[in-house]
């Protein structure tokens, strides 16, 4: 059986090495779960049908950071797509709803200017509901870092 001998004024220096070592595994351990919180995300995304043209689904992403790593959103509209708009807020412009329109309803392309009008005053008033894509994909993140960290440990 192979063995260490640690002596009493090695210890301190030799559980600091372990404690290293373990360290950096729970770094990586930290990516792997920021990974599959990208990949959950994502699945939720799909899942809610929140896709259109896939800048929303494309903008999710995972990095290494100092001690650890993030993951996120960078789209320019996640963070209504998270917290949605409250009533009365300015909404979309319908130039900008248009092609939505187009891609989305079935009406004929000389209705679409109209109807994005329709589509833009209506999420004015009524606002739109939040989605909480990052929020329930937070509360899976301690269950996707356990696993990972016990995988690297082995």
């Amino acid at each position: 059986m192979p063995r260490r001998v640690i002596r009493p004024e090695q210890f301190g220096a030799a559980l600091t090495d372990v404690l290293e070592r373990r360290r950096a595994q729970a770094e990586v351990a930290a990516l792997d779960a920021a990974h599959r919180a990208v990949r959950y995300a994502v699945e939720l995304t799909d899942t809610e049908e929140i896709v259109d043209q896939g800048t929303y689904r494309r903008g999710f992403q995972a990095r290494k950071i100092a001690g650890g790593a993030e993951y996120g959103n960078d789209a320019p509209h996640a963070g209504v797509v998270e917290h949605g708009r409250r009533p009365g807020a300015p909404g979309p412009s319908a130039k900008h709803l248009e092609g939505w329109v187009r891609r989305k309803l079935t009406v004929k392309p000389s209705e679409a200017r109209r109807v994005a009008f329709l589509v833009a005053r209506a999420i004015h008033e009524r606002g739109l509901p939040p989605k909480a894509i990052m929020r329930r994909t937070w509360a899976r993140v301690p269950d996707f870092f356990r696993e990972a960290l016990r995988k690297r440990l082995k």
